[in-house]
């Protein structure tokens, strides 16, 4: 293991979710549009492709361009063109209808939660995120992208409290130390033609290298 091959945004990939994990599924019950074509609480107004859910998010049922601030074709993967030509395609949950959202309200339509311990079905958009980032997540949630990918979200998402998330720095932190130096001893042992970890035999040495490689991946 070594420093260069940790990711600053996202140092412990492998740290598993707190206990209060939420399943990653998107609202299917939907309520009626009001007749005045306005969201329940007056505030905004609904097109066609606003669909309001049962638990007061909206989806939209078709890509509409409109929807979002402008992003280059040229910034759209193929993937993304395939899943907007299909007709299966669904955004995720949303606390403004999605033909209303603009780069000064996206923060609300898909709010910052902090550490959570679970993912939520929409991808947050960080208050240190700059326009061009709000612009592609806004984006990213109308295609209905996974949230649970983003490196920067994952330390929120992983770990319930920021304590919860330094803990397991120290424990990757000891873990790479423990790595070195073992690296080190055999490095030594090799250049003074010494029996590698000291008076250990061979076959135990080899026990110690497949101990740390279970435990750290190497």
């Amino acid at each position: 293991i070594s420093a260069d091959d940790i990711d600053p945004q996202n140092p412990i990939p492998e740290s598993k979710p707190g206990e209060a994990s939420k399943p990653d599924e998107k609202p299917t019950e939907t309520q009626a549009k009001p007749t005045n074509n306005k969201t329940p609480d007056g505030k905004y107004d609904l097109a066609d492709s606003d669909i309001i859910n049962k638990d007061g998010t909206y989806t939209q049922n078709e890509f509409n361009p409109d929807s979002i601030p402008a992003w280059s074709s040229s910034d759209r993967t193929a993937e993304d063109w395939a899943r907007l030509e299909s007709k299966g395609y669904e955004s995720n949950p949303s606390k403004i209808p999605y033909s209303q959202i603009t780069l000064e309200n996206a923060a609300e339509a898909f709010p910052f939660l902090g550490y959570t311990g679970y993912v939520p079905d929409y991808i947050q958009i960080l208050p240190t995120d700059d326009a061009d980032r709000v612009t592609y997540k806004i984006y990213c949630n109308l295609i209905g992208r996974d949230a649970a990918s983003w490196p920067e979200l994952q330390q929120y998402q992983n770990y319930a409290s920021e304590a919860e998330y330094q803990q397991a720095l120290a424990e990757q932190k000891k873990a790479e130390e423990e790595a070195r130096e073992l690296d080190e001893r055999i490095e030594e042992g090799r250049k003074d033609d010494k029996p590698i970890g000291g008076n250990l035999s061979e076959e135990d040495n080899q026990d110690l290298r497949d101990d740390f490689s279970s435990k750290f991946g190497w």
